[in-house]
């Protein structure tokens, strides 16, 4: 019998793991830059006495948590210089009025650190499969020495956006690692940490 040096890859999930230096400091350097964005966010909202709300956040694109708006139920009269958004089902800022406008500006300068995965080289940060657009999730794991990448399929030589040529993975960065692998180390991680919740 002989064994692969790279496991298959699971059919319904693909994980990458990278222990290199440069990158994992790179994906923390963008994990402070988060935190700050959403202390920011935080001030702002309480600035403008809508702190007690919970934020409604984008999950996806090239900016995945910017900020979008504020739980307000559609029956329920949404704070002052806010309306009732169109599309979602939460209040943003009304720029028909002055505080509206002052706040819409106010959140806009708060700089958004922009999508993780352009932090991690060798790795696509989407592709397309199965006619949808995948992005992976990402997690820091090993006590902060490794990051792990799920996908819902196989981005090595999968088709990219914009481009006919196909996404390369950097072996030389990039590892595949079982799923059981990845589990046992989110299991180690959620033990050493039960406050933190995994995707």
């Amino acid at each position: 019998m002989t064994t692969s040096a790279t496991p298959p890859a699971t059919p319904g999930r693909t994980v990458y793991r990278t222990r290199d230096a440069a990158t994992v400091a790179a994906l923390k350097g963008y994990n402070a830059d988060w935190n700050t964005y959403r202390a920011a966010i935080t001030d702002a909202l309480k600035e403008a006495g809508a702190g007690g709300y919970n934020v409604v956040a984008g999950q996806s694109g090239l900016q995945p948590g910017r900020f979008f708006g504020i739980h307000v139920p559609r029956a329920a009269e949404p704070p002052k210089g806010w309306r009732h958004s169109h599309t979602a089902d939460c209040a943003v800022p009304g720029k028909r009025t002055t505080i509206g406008r002052a706040l819409a500006a106010r959140l806009d300068e708060i700089q958004h650190p922009g999508d993780p995965m352009r932090h991690l080289p060798g790795m696509p940060s989407a592709m397309l499969h199965a006619g949808r657009l995948v992005t992976p999730g990402i997690r820091l794991l090993e006590d902060g020495q490794a990051i792990y990448v799920t996908w819902t399929a196989e981005p090595d030589g999968a088709r990219g956006i914009g481009s006919a040529e196909p996404l390369r993975v950097d072996h030389r960065l990039w590892q595949r690692v079982r799923l059981s692998e990845h589990y046992a180390a989110v299991e180690r991680a959620d033990a050493a940490n039960p406050a933190v919740t995994t995707s």
